[in-house]
């Protein structure tokens, strides 16, 4: 596991950490003004990314 903490720590794999929360928080966003449904559909990221 000591690997992959170091390659986190990295630019490259904190941008990929940072775009994967964003995402997260605007699927959040989407689901709190009715824009999608809070149910197991949410949980398909490629679908709802799709539909933001």
């Amino acid at each position: 596991m000591g690997h992959i903490v170091r390659l986190l720590k990295k630019g490259e794999g904190q941008k990929v950490i940072d775009d994967y929360i964003h995402e997260g928080f605007k699927i959040g966003e989407v689901i709190q003004t009715g824009v999608i449904s809070h149910d197991n559909t949410a949980n398909n990221r490629q679908n709802v990314i799709e539909r933001i």
